[in-house]
């Protein structure tokens, strides 16, 4: 066999080997309450692929089986995910920076509507927080929800009033992914997608949900 024949087989085999450890990996880039992210830039860490965003939140990458991907976008926070082996399925969260500038950037690079932006600044303030940063959930809705008196932490237990109210001796119900939940200290921060509470929940939760509820709602990676 010919020096060059062997040349070409050595290369072909380590190109099929570099493939073989590499992955695709899907994606979807969303803000506050699932408001889609256009234009993202997707980079991979180890392999320099790039990627971004569709009209959809989209994306799809080439990757090393164990990889770290960075997401960058006009208006928002870095965010880096570090993939595990078998991950090719993702769905990514990243946090508005605020402010009327970040506002005019996030809309002039394409990331998303106006509208949209300011309607969710608006109506869902409360996702828009990394919650791993806190040691447990209740760290996380006593700092987040510390400017709102009608909202107090108590042990393993959240209490409600309506404005200009008292606190009933009644915690707050908890659903965590719209099913009643006995307690909920057991969820990991890394997992919370958003928490939002209401001061009555009656009308749609039932009459033990007068005295409030604790949405808990955990980042689904299918």
């Amino acid at each position: 066999m010919s020096k060059f024949v062997i040349v070409c087989f050595t290369l072909l085999i380590s190109a099929f080997q570099v493939n073989a450890q590499r992955k695709n990996v899907y994606g979807n880039v969303f803000a506050f309450k699932n408001v889609v992210l256009s234009n993202i830039q997707v980079s991979s860490v180890k392999s320099k692929t790039t990627a971004q965003t569709d009209s959809l939140g989209n994306f799809r990458i080439v990757c090393e089986m164990e990889d770290k991907i960075e997401l960058t976008g006009f208006g928002f926070q870095k965010k880096v995910v570090k993939l595990e082996k078998s991950q090719n399925n993702i769905k990514v969260k990243m946090i508005f920076k605020g402010g009327n500038k970040n506002i005019d950037l996030a809309v002039e690079n394409g990331h998303v509507s106006k509208e949209n932006l300011e309607k969710s600044i608006e109506l869902y303030p409360d996702q828009n927080f990394e919650y791993y940063n806190y040691a447990d959930i209740f760290t996380a809705i006593s700092r987040i929800y510390a400017g709102n008196d009608n909202i107090k932490v108590a042990g393993k237990e959240v209490f409600v009033r309506k404005e200009a109210g008292t606190f009933s001796a009644v915690p707050a119900l908890f659903m965590v992914n719209g099913r009643r939940a006995i307690e909920i200290s057991d969820i990991l921060t890394s997992e919370i997608e958003s928490i939002e509470i209401i001061p009555d929940g009656s009308s749609k939760y039932g009459p033990g949900a007068a005295n409030g509820v604790v949405l808990v709602t955990t980042v689904q990676n299918k």
